[in-house]
C-alpha cells in the first residue's frame, strides 16, 4: 500500500514539472508513434521495475527537417522521472545539420525547465566527455531543479545515418544522477532502437 502511495505521489509530482508543451500536447488526442522513431522509445521495465510510462505520443515536428517524431513519459520511485524524445531527419545534408540545431535549442530550453541552477564551472568539463557508445555527436547538460530540489541530467544524442534522440532524467535512473543517469538513458534508447 506504502509503494502505491509513493508512486502515485511521484507522479502527480511529475504532472507539475512536466514542460507546458508535453502538457499542452496532452490536451488533444496523442498522435500515434510511428516505427521508426518509435523504437528508440524504451519500455518503462526497460527503466527498471518501479518505473511506469505516463505518456506517450507521436509529435508532428515539421516536415523540412524531420520525417518522425515520438516522446514518451516515465514516472519513477521515488519521484524520479524521465522524458525521450526521438526523432527522424529528413534525407538531406541541410536537413541533417539544420536538425541538430533545433534539437540543440530544444536540449538548452528543457534544461531551463528541469535543470536550470547548474555549476557552471562543470559545464566546460561535461562538454568535452567523448559521446556516449552508439552517438556521434552528443551534447549534455546537469543541474537541479530550483522548485522539486531534484537532480537533472539531459543528453542529446545524433545516432548514424539520420536519428536524434533527447533523454531527460529528474532524479534518479539506477542510483546515477545529472548528465549519467541521461546519458543511462540513451543507451536504453540505442537498444530499444536496436532490436
Amino acid at each position: 500500500m506504502m509503494r502505491y502511495w509513493v508512486v502515485a505521489l511521484g507522479l502527480a509530482l511529475l504532472l507539475t514539472l512536466l514542460p507546458f508543451h508535453v502538457l499542452a500536447l496532452q490536451e488533444e488526442d496523442p498522435l500515434p508513434v510511428t516505427p521508426g522513431a518509435g523504437r528508440f522509445l524504451p519500455s518503462a521495465q526497460d527503466l527498471g521495475p518501479d518505473w511506469v510510462e505516463v505518456w506517450q505520443s507521436g509529435l508532428d515536428p515539421g516536415a523540412d527537417l524531420f520525417k518522425e517524431g515520438a516522446v514518451t513519459v516515465y514516472g519513477g520511485s521515488a519521484g524520479s522521472r524521465a522524458v525521450v524524445y526521438a526523432w527522424v531527419i529528413q534525407d538531406s545534408t541541410t536537413a541533417v545539420r539544420r536538425s541538430w540545431e533545433e534539437t540543440a535549442d530544444l536540449l538548452n530550453d528543457q534544461r531551463y525547465e528541469w535543470a536550470s541552477d547548474y555549476d557552471w564551472s562543470q559545464a566546460d568539463v561535461i562538454d568535452r566527455l567523448p559521446a556516449p557508445d552508439g552517438c556521434v555527436e552528443a551534447s549534455r547538460a546537469e543541474g537541479g531543479n530550483p522548485d522539486s530540489q531534484y537532480p537533472a541530467g539531459l543528453t542529446l544524442c545524433a545516432i548514424d545515418p539520420n536519428v536524434i534522440v533527447l533523454a531527460i532524467v529528474s532524479g534518479e535512473l539506477e542510483g546515477e544522477t545529472g548528465y549519467l543517469s541521461s546519458d543511462l538513458l540513451i543507451q536504453k534508447a540505442l537498444r530499444a532502437g536496436a532490436s
